[in-house]
This record gives structure tokens, C-alpha cells and sequence, in this order.
């Protein structure tokens, strides 16, 4: 067992709880999650059922219930909404974003589908594919010439790497609740040793999200960046 798996269980005993004061404050398998100064449909979806749920304007079930600045629990107002093009591995997508206001501190926000972050056009499968490559051992170079054909590019090399960087950095922080999360539904996961074990920490992690997604028909069409940008910053929303 990796050193990341051996820890996972005591930091997922406190997710859990978290996840339960969340789930308290925000009512719904559909309500939103807070993620970087945005706000997060918790529901996975893929851009074709964003779509069809938001032809009409932004169904009442997933209107934020909890301002991202002053914390407040209370219905955020309708405050317009802007398009964005947004660009996945095969595919490109024009979507509408609806914004929402708080009455009491009078801040406005997007709320955003978990398959696309803040100011960014590429979604996160793409960016998931450079993570796997670099993990994998391929250089930035390289990974940017495999993506000259993908909607939206070519990709920068620097860009890139700031992807890289960004997720990175941020991977110290999930990674326990990541193998908790696999290891709660497969515990006898395989633990790559010798010869085939892996020098990253993204390739440990996204190996064991495979063996999981494999097992389980629910998460198929979700990446594991996707299930981090729903489950992100869920604390900030619970404690305030």
C-alpha cells in the first residue's frame, strides 16, 4: 500500500463530516458547491445535459442557495449571463453561464458546471490529458504537439505547464481524500509495485480512479478532475 493510502482513512473521517454539514446547509443532490471564488453545479453532468437543463434559463432546483462572500444561507437573485465557448477533447460547446447576485452584500457570481473552471475555456478533460502524459513521463513539449489537433488549439507549452503547476499544487490537499474516496469502494484496489510502480503522484492517483470507474457505472463519464471540482472548497461553504 502506497503512503498516501495508509493515512487516508483518519482524513476521510473528517471529509465525511464535513460533507454532512454541507449536505445539511445546502439541501439537494443538485445544489452547488463553492470552487475558487465560483460557484459549482455539485451534480456531474456532461455538457449535453447542461445544456438541456439550461435551455430555458437556469431551473429553480439549481439556484444557489449560499452566498460565496458574506456566507449568507439564502437565495441568491438572477443577475444575468454572459457565453462562453468551451472546448473538450473532441468537441466544442457554446454555453450560457447565469450570474446571481447576493441581496445582502451585493456580490455577483456564475454559476459554472463542474466540467470547466473560472475564466477558462478548455475543459477539464483536456487538462486531465496533460496531467496523465506528464505523469506518464512524456515532456510538455511533447504533450503540447499531441494536442495541435484537439478543439482549441495548439496549446502553448506555457500554458501548459501553468496547468500543471496549478493542479499541482493543489494535489497535496486531496490526495488523501481522493485514495479514501477509492479505497472506501474498492479496498483490495491494485497498488502498482516494481517494475510497473509509478514515480508521480497523479499517476498513483489516476491509476486507482480508473480501477474505480471501472467498477463503478456512475462516475464512466466523469474525470477526476471534474469530481475535484465538485468537491472543492465544499469546507469553505460548510464552516464559513
Amino acid at each position: 500500500m502506497c503512503m498516501y493510502a495508509e493515512h487516508a482513512n483518519q482524513m476521510w473521517k473528517g471529509k465525511k463530516e464535513e460533507e454532512r454539514t454541507l449536505m445539511a446547509r445546502q439541501p439537494g443532490s443538485l445544489s452547488p458547491l463553492v470552487f475558487n471564488k465560483m460557484i459549482v453545479i455539485q451534480a456531474a453532468m456532461n455538457v449535453e445535459t447542461y445544456l438541456e437543463l439550461f435551455k430555458d434559463g437556469c431551473p429553480d432546483s439549481l439556484r444557489p442557495m449560499v452566498c460565496l462572500h458574506c456566507q449568507g444561507q439564502l437565495m441568491l437573485h438572477r443577475h444575468g449571463h454572459y457565453e462562453r465557448m468551451v472546448y473538450f477533447l473532441d468537441k466544442q460547446f457554446l454555453i450560457v453561464v447565469y450570474r446571481f447576485k447576493c441581496p445582502n452584500c451585493n456580490h455577483a457570481d456564475g454559476l459554472l458546471p463542474s466540467f470547466v473552471g473560472k475564466n477558462q475555456q478548455a475543459a477539464w478533460d483536456i487538462q486531465e490529458t496533460v496531467l496523465r502524459e506528464q505523469s506518464a513521463g512524456a515532456s510538455l513539449a511533447d504533450v503540447a504537439e499531441n494536442l495541435d489537433d484537439v478543439p482549441g488549439g495548439p496549446y502553448a507549452e506555457k500554458t501548459l505547464w501553468h496547468w500543471v503547476s496549478r493542479w499541482s499544487k493543489e494535489l497535496p490537499r486531496w490526495t488523501p481524500a481522493v485514495w479514501a474516496f477509492v479505497l472506501e469502494r474498492i479496498p483490495h484496489a491494485k497498488i502498482p509495485v516494481g517494475a510497473k510502480k509509478t514515480r508521480q503522484e497523479w499517476a498513483w492517483l489516476f491509476d486507482a480512479w480508473d480501477q474505480m470507474r471501472a467498477k463503478a457505472p456512475g462516475l464512466q463519464g466523469e474525470n477526476l478532475l471534474q469530481w475535484l471540482c465538485r468537491q472543492a472548497y465544499s469546507v469553505t461553504v460548510a464552516v464559513g
